[in-house]
């Protein structure tokens, strides 16, 4: 058994793993629950979503909706961390990840035997988030918005505590992705990220630039193959000097199974990089950014009022963003709508609670989200023709 300092690289990343996960679930029910301005959404910090808007902004200037200026800094800090470190993103960062890890350790715990998928198998379903990938890019690129939400399985864990009526209305195919990734984890681990995930395809890619690698010293390897059982992207460790696949989500389970010390390694360039130290150079490559921008000025996560929540890039009020988040009484006072005359239109009892998100007003009146705020959006539209 191994001492607590030979585990404080386990320790450290779990920790960190655990925490992040905790943070961004903490923030997606203050959102879900107390609305935009308690709580950002939670594409704001998803790098995709900075990928995603990427085009968008080089063009235009303009941010596609539901992504602020932290989720390019995020996603600069993970193509940092990419190039340097390989993709440590996964391995130390990612929470959903972290979520189909805890299922997989669930799985083990109830000693569920792991299914290893065919070698050709496996690479063909490589290719499908490749695929998803330029598809996604081109289709967000195109609409200048988050087509890929609906369908999104972090997106849907995120708006658990809206309920079922929303997941139901704007998340189903989401909300299945979703659950078979995490119970198809105590079978098959990291599915999601090893076959669907169109973040993890992207830093694939960026991983081939990186000069970090697990490597293997096969002169003191004894062949257990403990490595290639523990390998959840089902690399054949064992087989090979260096992990070189861009398949790896540089998480270390390889190494935190192998019984001999310094067999296999993170090696940068040539140089042997001790467990730990590439854990604390990960949190720094990956949060010094984050810092650095808040020192700048240049972080910003969400709206500081409803007012500049609804003010579009030219100034003005604009109804296509008014969100399910929002409460009848905003609208109100923000675009000049008495009550009264918000609630006749929209068809709504007198008594509806003034100060009830919107969101949960459509689904008192047993109607989608979607189409609730589509058909509020054009009333207000029309006030504000007609003023």
């Amino acid at each position: 058994m191994k001492t607590i300092k030979e585990n404080l690289p386990r320790i450290l990343q779990y920790t960190v793993r655990i925490a992040i996960l905790v943070f961004v679930t903490y923030l997606a029910v203050m959102h879900q629950l107390k609305g935009v301005l308690a709580a950002p959404n939670i594409h704001v910090f998803c790098p995709f979503g900075g990928l995603e808007a990427l085009y968008r902004l080089v063009l235009s200037g303009k941010y596609i909706e539901k992504i602020m200026p932290a989720t390019l800094i995020l996603l600069a800090a993970t193509v940092l961390l990419a190039i340097a470190l390989n993709r440590a993103f996964c391995g130390w960062i990612c929470p959903l990840g972290t979520l189909q890890k805890l299922f997989d350790r669930l799985g083990r715990l109830l000693r569920i035997r792991k299914t290893k998928v065919p070698q050709r198998t496996e690479n063909a379903l490589h290719g499908v988030k490749y695929a998803g990938l330029v598809i996604i890019l081109i289709a967000t690129w195109k609409a200048g918005a988050l087509v890929y939400a609906p369908y999104d399985p972090w997106a849907s864990y995120a708006h658990i505590a809206a309920g079922w009526q929303e997941l139901y209305h704007e998340f189903l195919i989401g909300t299945l992705f979703l659950l078979a990734a995490l119970i198809g984890s105590l079978w098959l681990p990291n599915n999601f990220c090893r076959w669907f995930c169109p973040m993890g395809a992207f830093l694939g890619i960026l991983s081939k630039l990186s000069p970090a690698r697990i490597r293997r010293n096969d002169q003191t390897c004894i062949h257990c193959k403990k490595c290639d059982q523990a390998c959840p992207a089902q690399i054949a460790v064992e087989s090979q000097p260096a992990v070189k696949s861009g398949e790896c989500f540089a998480c270390g389970d390889c190494l935190a199974v192998c019984p001999k010390e310094k067999t296999i390694d993170f090696y940068f360039v040539r140089r042997r990089l001790d467990w730990l130290l590439y854990g604390v150079i990960v949190l720094v490559l990956f949060f010094g950014p984050v810092l650095l921008s808040k020192q700048l000025g240049w972080w910003k996560t969400g709206y500081t009022s409803a007012a500049e929540a609804l003010t579009s890039i030219v100034g003005a009020k604009d109804p296509a963003l008014i969100k399910g988040s929002m409460t009848p009484r905003v609208v109100s006072t923000e675009f000049g709508i008495p009550l009264e005359t918000l609630f006749k239109s929209m068809n709504l009892p007198a008594d509806t609670k003034p100060d009830e998100m919107l969101k949960n007003i459509a689904a008192a009146e047993r109607k989608s989200p979607e189409v609730f705020l589509k058909e509020l959006r054009s009333i207000v539209s029309e006030h504000i023709k007609n003023k």
